[in-house]
């Protein structure tokens, strides 16, 4: 049985994965929780977001560390307002040319271990509609949507990019040095998500000459959960079966990302409310 992805709060055995994988209990909750406001009320210049789910979202990401909770909600806030209205502080209403694309999606159920899996086609990415940092933009608003479901806070997330379609003269958009930094720093340092996987399929040749830079960008354990499968979606199915995945990735289900947009959509208010807090000044 796979459960949906957007399934409200934890099952028995999620709760119990909680305690087993990230050491939660009510009361190692209490006291984390407690512990990070009282570091976030510290920091100058900052007005944190304090409620408990959302602090919560970084200690488990960090299994409970509190300093290193502290530290990525600290990168979050830092990386907000640097790159306020270049990759942050965009609403789903400014971004719909984006996820229109059909670019950026949530496959509709989870994998047998709980998993959410995000499905990204930069070959759908149309550049002449849309700038390469507001594909970034899109990317992040819906990491900041993503996290914000308990289940995938404890069970993780399985990424899959689908490069078909890819030309040369696209990738050549995202290939900048200083882009690909940003991004890969955006997505593994500020976003509260535990990637348990990482898929490549139809690359196209060329992309070698990204892929090396971009390893060399990401952590020791991201970089261990990163497989390539070419055009091999036998292989794909070996860590993700085909009942959960499209039809155009040889699965079962025939999907189109039109529910995906319209649960983005109804998050306006949420990601309003998530881009009222950050640094009112940055430190230097």
């Amino acid at each position: 049985m796979f459960l949906p992805a957007w399934i409200e709060g934890l099952t028995p055995e999620m709760v119990k994965k909680a305690e087993a994988e990230l050491g939660e209990t009510p009361e190692v909750r209490r006291k984390a929780v407690a512990e990070l406001t009282k570091l976030l009320k510290g920091e100058p210049y900052l007005k944190p977001r304090l409620e408990e789910k959302f602090l919560v979202r970084y200690l488990r990401a960090k299994k409970y560390n509190v300093e290193k909770a502290n530290k990525t909600l600290l990168y979050y806030y830092f990386f907000k307002s640097k790159f306020a209205d270049i990759f942050t502080n965009f609403k789903p209403s400014q971004l719909k040319h984006v996820l229109d694309m059909n670019c950026i999606n949530l496959l509709p159920l989870r994998d047998k271990d709980g998993a959410s899996i995000g499905l990204i086609r930069i070959g759908e990415f149309d550049p002449s509609k849309a700038t390469c940092e507001e594909f970034i933009a899109t990317c992040l608003m819906c990491a900041e949507i993503g996290t914000d479901n308990e289940a995938t806070l404890v069970c993780g997330s399985v990424c899959v990019l689908d490069l078909k379609g890819l030309t040369f003269k696209k990738m050549l958009r995202f290939s900048s040095v200083n882009l690909l930094s940003l991004f890969v720093a955006s997505m593994q340092d500020c976003v509260a998500c535990r990637v348990k996987s990482m898929h490549v399929v139809n690359e196209p040749y060329f992309f070698s000459t990204i892929l090396k830079i971009v390893k060399q960008l990401m952590h020791k354990k991201l970089k261990d959960r990163l497989h390539c499968h070419g055009s091999n979606l036998k292989s794909l199915h070996r860590h993700i079966p085909p009942e959960i995945l499209p039809e155009y990735l040889g699965g079962h289900l025939r999907y189109s990302n039109e529910d995906y947009i319209s649960k983005v959509l109804e998050k306006e208010s949420y990601i309003e409310d998530v881009n009222k807090y950050g640094y009112l000044k940055i430190n230097k």
